[in-house]
């Protein structure tokens, strides 16, 4: 008893001098709100709920803002400076790898399997993904601009819907939704769709790729909130069994969130099932949506 009271008086608690941003007052004085509701029945909540729900929102937005200035300024300080090294790190890996016929396997294996996945062998995909991408691209729009200039607005608006489509499985927090409406006017809705599934399952293949690595704070971020524990739970207890049935009918939904598919690549689904169940439930869903916006 003696040993735990110690462990409590050697805790410093919260520093005094550290100013508590103000999303996280709002949210702490919409926590007292609801504690002070427990069995006071629908009139306290008929009187309190439209002033708790404010308070909860401001604060899930400044505390989203205050997300997305730290990551903007880890960016600048720390991935920007680092990235010359990293691309000289990928770099040698990627002709470690094409060096021996063993390492030119793996990759090949990469491209659908997972198994074999090390982290040398990892940075040598991305790479050279990376580079094969920015390289076709390279080409297909020269030979656009010498050979077919008639189809230059075409080929525009297909290759903003792909690297759309990828973004939105890597870094963007918008939906895919919000580019398939312009494209689809642009270039026909089945061209739009299909372009559009291409770039979002080789976003879900490369978040398959870079896997737990990239995603280490993800199962942290449900754990620390009731209803992401019991979402967590549930998903690992029934993935074995269902999660390629699960994560089609979850990703067939228009406008589901798309952190769903990295939830899906963390636990333990083959690569080839989970990139295959991504891309027919992507062309039903944008499908679907067309359909119902037409």
């Amino acid at each position: 008893m003696a040993r735990v009271h110690a462990s409590h008086a050697d805790d410093p608690g919260p520093d005094p001098a550290t100013p508590i941003p103000w999303w996280a007052r709002l949210r702490a004085r919409a926590d007292r709100m609801k504690e002070r509701g427990k069995g006071r029945g629908a009139a306290y909540w008929a009187l309190w709920s439209v002033p708790w729900a404010t308070l909860v929102t401001l604060a899930w937005i400044g505390s989203g803002l205050r997300a997305l200035w730290e990551r903007t300024k880890a960016f600048f300080t720390e991935d920007l400076p680092s990235l010359p090294g990293r691309l000289r790190g990928s770099a040698v890996a990627s002709v470690k790898e094409l060096s021996s016929a063993r390492g030119r396997a793996g990759l090949r294996r990469a491209l659908y399997d997972e198994g074999g996945m090390t982290r040398r062998r990892r940075a040598a995909v991305m790479f050279l993904a990376a580079t094969l991408l920015v390289a076709a691209w390279l080409l297909i729009e020269l030979l656009t601009w010498l050979l077919w200039g008639e189809l230059v607005t075409f080929k525009h608006e297909t290759d903003l819907l792909l690297f759309y489509g990828i973004g939105t499985q890597l870094f963007l927090p918008t939906p895919i939704e919000i580019l398939l409406l312009r494209s689809a006017a642009v270039i026909g809705a089945p061209t739009a769709v299909l372009v559009a599934t291409i770039g979002y399952t080789i976003g879900g293949w490369l978040v398959f790729l870079v896997g737990s690595q990239a995603n280490r704070g993800l199962e942290a971020w449900f754990e620390r909130r009731e209803w992401g524990r019991r979402f967590w739970g549930w998903l690992s207890r029934n993935a074995p069994r269902y999660g390629y049935f699960l994560m089609g009918v979850f990703m067939s939904i228009p406008f589901w969130p798309d952190i769903i598919n990295t939830v899906f690549a963390l636990l333990g689904l083959k690569m080839r099932y989970y990139l295959l169940t991504l891309f027919l439930a992507t062309t039903l869903r944008l499908t679907l949506f067309l359909w119902l916006v037409a």
